[in-house]
């Protein structure tokens, strides 16, 4: 992940929101400082195996070695996939959850190992591609030009009307190669793959003709699942740089990107390759085709279903109704981007209807009566800010709110979009991380996953949230997704992962005891008042191939050698119908559970994903186009295909009834016989005979219990009176054995222990079994536990980083630096700059300092100016001259922010203002000399200080605009800015002179200000937009004698480039100000995708607009003083906008206006020019 690499890399993580609630330590290893917050420690512990097992393959292909350890930050407070390198730092930054939980375009993979080696290699490959210190990510050039104000002499320097600053970048790379070389990483330390999803997505693009441009590869900023198409993208061409080339050419590639002449990467493929970038990409594309056009010509007759939905580029999970009527599903529909809506289609009208937004990207379930669906969201914020999956629950049968409800909500929606969900949304769970939720068929529980620490578990509770039960109790970084109940709710279907391999596994339930309380162990079964009872329960282990629930090991029913996924149940509960990509590409099969025949349903060119099947036997899935994912159907019936039986375990089955009881002995049954003959008889009656390929033994331990162990090739069990344990093991000593065992309560605290008759009615009996793989000791999750003991978290700053600017202000030379530093977790954080123009000595200072420790962050902000005006302007005074006045203009502020609400942002703070100036002049005097005349004679500076002020503020500001990829140059939505001052300033009104001093006279302008910005962006037909635009402030003072008090030096004024551009700043002036504008904005060139040099461009568009507005200070009618007009100011204009992307990561834009006065005086020309190149729009 580039989001803050080549852009802000230089500031160093950013945080969304405080935390002050975690508490965070530190480990160190020898290339490496990790740092976790508490529920992290078995992540950590893997996180530095990971990360020392990656360092010197990285950096052994690139020749490169970080000047200090790398910082590896590890998160857990959001339902959240991502990674970051802040390779300016050489720090990283993970969010744990893993990746495929809610995006389809990702194989599943071991996330911990795939995304910590990705980010190391950014770190190390784009250190290898900078061009020169660590410490210097850019060197600005900047310039800043004003307006005269020709009718204010009193106005040293005019409001800007030209702002261009533009970097410098010492990284240039494209984003194809960045994240190719990051997901290819090197050999030795593959640890993400070329897998089926990948290819789906190039062999759909590429047989469709497609394909991302070259140009359109190396940067973001595209909709839908564009920007994944450049991770695609960039890892099928390294890879085929890689293995056309050799390995060895990726590093050299970014050698070559490392000379100062390299502005885009042109050059360095042709100084390496030998090839231009279209010799290349040609050859690229053209192997894809011939490769992918013979894997379908081998597909023979495709069976892709019937079209059912296809709007947006995005339908996921769909899901019919018990009676076969109606259909639910996620869909982007519109949306650029996420996240989805949940939509239900009545399958006879076809018509949709968007029930609830935002949900995640997680199965939905129908109730058995299809009144009731269930849903997984990541909506509101707790109030730390963290983003967490709960179980959400839609019922038809609530009344909508009435007429009445809505007008009273009316309001609140319309200023903050604020109001109460609809009330046929329960959510049922908070902040329980719950995702894949499902109804038990007598409705009476709901299973789901629970994300938490890298891990996921099995889950079950009531219908009503309450009573929360685990199935599960994985440490090692195992995912579970998508579980089902059969038909007759006693067996639960999942897929699950582990070190990457994900397969489908089956759990048998029965009577099922509760706890309320999420954290509990499924083998203490707790009442739901929280008192342990006596409770029976079958315990069934199914012994087969794979891998471990509770630690220890268990079976999968569907395991091939791809990645199998999505399954669900066959209406009569015979068949599990699922995804698997086993032969290549995504299909639809059917297993049926008794005979293990294999039927494949689709055959697509894709992809086909999240199956369900109708009662009539219609499956629906999920199918990937090169447009997107849309929603097909097809029939049960399919063809009968090979399938190997090793992907289906024939399982043997254990069986243990429980029953704890307080303080009792241990009781043997059946006939009082010794637990050793009980464990041996169960093995004889289950196993069979030891034998060559089976060998088990049976011994009495000092402890008085019982232990049996089974050797059966590679595989290892273990029975005792209070534990029961798969383990696989390569040695059949029973030393080595033991030496690898990790204990793990399977049943814990056994008071009785009995094994009764195969009888009929035991069989009836369904017992909660486990069946899930089993992953081979060598491909073992790493040890969980540190290895150093850990330190508490304390200060620890990053490289402080320097921004050279050369500016050009005012028409003088200004020389600059920007400095910034912050610590690690971006709890403190510092940004300071610096220029002078050495012409004059204007200088401008500035230094801001945030404290995130707590929920709100604080800050302090000084500021200083200084200006010197050397015009020679006279006095009205016959014997001085001015020569010159000297500004000085300092302010403090100090303060708290932090969000209010989803969309709004709260800020407090006090400010204090001093503004000083000194005046140089000369005198005159009579000559001394006896001739006729006066004589010039040098003054010492007169120094005086104009303004003390005092300000209380408080700031509002709501930000509604819709993600879209035109967010900044064609908005749509909201925006409001209200503030509120109360002022305490202290003016200069004369002075009062005597023989020894001057002392200043002060106005006391005490004042209440408040200001509103209110913008509405309104879509209209082709993407244009309305934008409508109301400004107003008013500043509410003492009066004396009828006149207000405050100065016009504090009016507002709605000239210049953020307001009415038709007029100068400075001209439009009063204590009390209004302005209307309405925007009309259109593309012109929407899509341009074409690269010069290291420019981008994207896209083009214009506007056309007019002002109106009136400051004044008395009664609006009022004449305008300058103007004198008594109706309000008019202002026509028109403006072009052209978004950019500079060395293929930095937004760029750029925008000129041309507006004209309608009520400009004629001294002076209506029409206004103004330009700007800034990272965004003003």
């Amino acid at each position: 992940m580039l989001g803050l690499l080549l852009g802000a890399g230089w500031v160093g993580p950013a945080a969304a929101q405080n935390h002050p609630e975690l508490d965070w330590q530190v480990v160190e290893t020898e290339h490496f400082r990790i740092l976790y917050h508490q529920g992290l420690e078995g992540a950590a512990a893997r996180t530095a195996q990971i990360a020392e097992a990656a360092y010197d393959p990285i950096t052994k292909l690139y020749g490169y070695h970080p000047d200090d350890r790398v910082r590896i930050v590890l998160k857990d407070y959001d339902d959240y996939a991502n990674g970051a390198a802040f390779f300016y730092h050489d720090t990283i930054e993970i969010w744990t959850t893993a990746l495929d939980h809610d995006f389809d375009l990702r194989g599943t993979s071991d996330w911990l190992r795939n995304v910590i080696t990705h980010e190391f290699t950014h770190i190390i490959s784009l250190g290898t591609a900078r061009k020169g210190s660590q410490r210097v990510p850019a060197l600005y050039l900047q310039y800043f030009g004003y307006q005269r104000e020709e009718n204010r002499p009193d106005i040293l320097i005019g409001y800007p009307d030209a702002i261009a600053s533009y970097p410098i970048m010492s990284t240039v790379v494209p984003m194809w190669l960045a994240e190719g070389a990051a997901q290819y990483m090197a050999e030795g330390a593959h640890q993400d793959r070329w897998d089926a999803n990948r290819d789906m997505v190039l062999r759909a693009q590429v047989l469709s003709g497609e394909q991302l441009p070259f140009d359109q590869m190396g940067v973001f900023g595209k909709h839908g699942f564009g920007n994944e198409y450049v991770y695609d993208h960039g890892y099928g061409l390294v890879r085929y740089i890689a293995e056309a080339y050799g390995e060895q050419k990726i590093a050299e590639l970014y050698r070559a990107a490392s000379a100062w002449r390299s502005l885009e990467i042109d050059g360095a493929l042709q100084k390496v390759l030998g090839k231009s970038v279209d010799e290349l990409y040609d050859e690229w594309v053209v192997s894809m085709r011939a490769g992918y056009e013979a894997q379908v010509k081998n597909l023979g007759e495709l069976n892709e279903g019937a079209l059912v939905s296809e709007l947006g580029f995005s339908n996921l999970r769909p899901r019919i109704s018990p009676d076969g009527k109606k259909l639910a599903y996620l869909s982007t529909r519109e949306r650029q981007y996420g996240p989805h809506m949940l939509v239900v289609r009545d399958l006879e009208t076809e018509d949709d209807e968007v029930v609830a937004f935002p949900v995640a990207a997680s199965t939905v379930d129908w109730s058995a009566d299809g009144q009731k669906l269930l849903f997984s969201r990541i909506d509101r914020a707790d109030k730390y800010g963290s983003r967490q999956a709960d179980i959400y629950e839609y019922d038809f049968t609530v009344d909508e709110p009435g007429f009445l409800h809505n007008m009273i909500w009316a309001l609140p929606v319309m200023v903050a979009a604020i109001a109460p969900e609809t009330p046929r949304i329960k959510q049922l769970t908070h902040g329980l991380r719950a995702l894949y939720p499902t109804y038990s068929p007598d409705g009476e529980w709901i299973a789901f996953v629970k994300n938490k620490g890298t891990n996921n578990n099995l889950g079950m509770m009531r219908t009503d949230g309450s009573e929360l039960y685990y199935l599960t109790d994985f440490q090692d970084g195992t995912q579970v997704y998508t579980p089902r109940f059969s038909p007759d709710g006693k067996r639960l279907v999942f897929s699950i992962s582990r070190q990457g391999q994900r397969d489908i596994g089956l759990a048998q339930l029965s009577d099922v005891r509760a706890r309320d309380s999420s954290a509990i162990t499924s083998s203490e079964p707790i009442s739901p008042s929280g008192k342990e009872v006596p409770t029976q329960e079958w315990k069934e282990i199914e012994v087969g191939e794979k891998t471990s629930l509770l630690g220890a090991r268990f079976n999968g029913i569907i395991t091939t050698p791809g990645t199998d996924r999505d399954p669900v149940w066959s209406a009569d509960g015979k068949e599990i119908v699922f995804a698997s990509d086993f032969s290549g590409i995504f299909n639809i099969y059917a297993l049926d559970v008794k005979t293990q025949m294999l039927r494949q349903i689709t055959n697509v060119i894709g992809g086909a994903f999240n199956p369900t099947v109708s009662p009539t036997g219609e499956v629906v899935f999920a199918s990937y186009t090169a447009a997107g994912f849309e929603i097909r159907q097809a029939h049960i019936t399919g063809k009968s295909i090979e399938a190997e039986k090793m992907w289906f375990p024939q399982l043997r089955t254990i069986r243990a009834l429980v029953t704890p009881q307080e303080d009792a002995p241990l009781e043997i049954h059946p006939a009082q016989k010794s637990l050793k003959q009980v464990i041996q008889k169960i093995l004889e009656s289950q196993l069979g005979d030891p034998g060559e390929k089976r060998q088990w033994i049976v011994q009495e331990q000092l402890n008085g219990g019982v232990q049996a162990l089974l050797f059966d090739n590679e595989r290892f069990m273990t029975v005792s009176c209070r534990t029961l344990m798969l383990k696989d093991t390569l040695s059949s000593t029973l030393t080595s054995f033991e030496q690898n065992v990790q204990p793990s309560m399977l049943v814990d605290d056994v008071k009785e222990l009995s094994f009764p008759d195969d009888t009929e009615e035991t069989q009836k009996s369904s017992a909660p079994s486990l069946i899930l793989p089993l992953a081979p000791l060598a491909n073992t999750a790493p040890n969980s536990v540190l290895q150093v003991e850990p330190e508490p978290y304390g200060i620890d700053f990053l490289k402080t980083s320097l921004l050279p600017r050369l500016s050009i202000d005012e028409g003088h030379f200004k020389p600059g630096v920007y400095v910034s530093s912050s610590d690690v977790l971006n709890r403190q954080n510092i940004f300071a700059g610096a220029a002078i123009a050495p012409a004059n000595g204007d200088r401008d200072l500035f230094a801001i300092y945030e404290y995130r420790g707590f929920r709100p962050t604080f800050f302090l902000e000084v500021f200083n100016q200084s200006r010197h005006s050397a015009r020679g302007d006279s006095s009205d005074a016959r014997d001085l001259i001015v020569n010159g006045v000297n500004f000085n203009l300092n302010q403090i502020s100090v303060g708290g922010r932090g969000r209010l609400g989803r969309y709004g942002r709260l800020a407090a703070s006090f400010t204090y203002d001093r503004y000083d100036a000194s005046v140089e002049s000369d005198a005159f005097r009579p000559r001394r000399d006896g001739q006729v005349g006066f004589e010039r004679i040098e003054q010492k500076p007169f120094g005086y200080t104009y303004l003390n002020g005092f300000g209380l503020g408080l700031t509002y500001h709501m930000d509604l605009i819709a993600r879209r990829r035109d967010r900044d140059i064609n908005p749509l939505g909201r925006q409001i800015y209200f503030r509120y001052d109360r002022m305490f300033n202290y003016f200069i009104e004369g002075f009062n002179q005597n023989a020894s001093f001057i002392d200043e006279q002060y106005l006391n302008l005490f004042y209440n200000e408040v200001t509103l910005d209110w913008n509405e962006y309104i879509g209209l037909p082709w993407n244009t937009r309305l934008g409508m635009r109301f400004y107003g402030g008013w500043i509410d003072s003492d009066k004396v004698d009828d006149k207000e008090q405050v100065n016009d030096f504090f009016d507002y004024h709605l000239g210049g480039l953020n307001f009415m551009k038709g007029y100068t700043f400075y001209s439009i002036e009063g204590r009390k100000a209004m302005m209307g504008t309405a925007t009309l904005r259109f593309p012109l060139l929407p899509r341009v995708g074409k690269r010069f040099m290291h420019l981008y461009f994207d896209k083009v568009y214009g506007a056309i607009y007019g002002d109106i507005g009136k400051a004044w200070d008395g009664d609006i009618s009022d004449p305008d003083e300058f103007y004198g007009r008594e109706g309000p100011l008019r202002s026509l204009g028109g403006q072009l906008r052209f978004d950019m992307v500079s060395y293929y990561s930095l937004p760029t834009r750029v925008q000129m206006d041309w507006a004209y006065g309608v009520d400009e005086v004629e001294e002076r020309s209506p029409w206004k020019f103004y330009f700007t190149v800034l990272f965004g729009y003003l």
